[in-house]
């Protein structure tokens, strides 16, 4: 809740106290580490992330740190370069930061590409990805009827979940 509410000191600090009791906590460092980034310590969130085991959540977090530091359209480079290395296999991991930038440059084909992506990949049937995917639809304006299924989905699986509130 913190996080979403904008406060990143407090959240840093729910996080350190997690990875306290669970050392090897991805989910305590994702947290730790995007809050490091939105309060602006890059060189701490990089360490953070290094330190991720879990390669979706170093992939997707890697994106919202070069998000916060670089353009959009060089990081959609950067992204497209990952995605035509032979030795990438973070599967539907890339496409997260994707929808940040579709989102952040208000680029419907962006966003299709994505979509559609996912859904071959049937990364859909995951309510985050369908949370994504879904909100930044609505927030811009496309293809809102099916957006709209996609968020109910997402809030089905997890009604307490206040992201999933947030963007329905």
């Amino acid at each position: 809740c913190a996080m979403h509410c904008g406060e990143y000191e407090k959240a840093l600090q729910t996080g350190r106290k997690l990875l306290q009791v669970k050392p090897d906590s991805s989910e305590a460092r994702y947290f730790i580490a995007l809050a490091l980034i939105f309060n602006k310590k890059i060189d701490e969130a990089a360490k953070e992330i290094i330190a991720i085991q879990d390669l979706e959540s170093r992939t997707i977090l890697a994106g919202f740190l070069h998000h916060h530091t670089e353009s959009p359209s060089v990081y959609l480079e950067r992204l497209r370069k990952l995605q035509k290395n032979p030795n990438y296999n973070g599967g539907d991991a890339i496409y997260v930061p994707m929808l940040t930038i579709a989102e952040q440059t208000n680029d419907v084909n962006l966003l299709e590409e994505c979509w559609q992506n996912m859904e071959k990949m049937g990364s859909l049937a995951d309510p985050a990805n369908a949370n994504n995917v879904g909100y930044v639809a609505a927030k811009l304006g496309h293809r809102l009827p099916e957006a709209g299924k996609l968020l109910r989905f997402a809030l089905d699986a997890e009604p307490e979940n206040g992201a999933y509130l947030d963007s329905m």
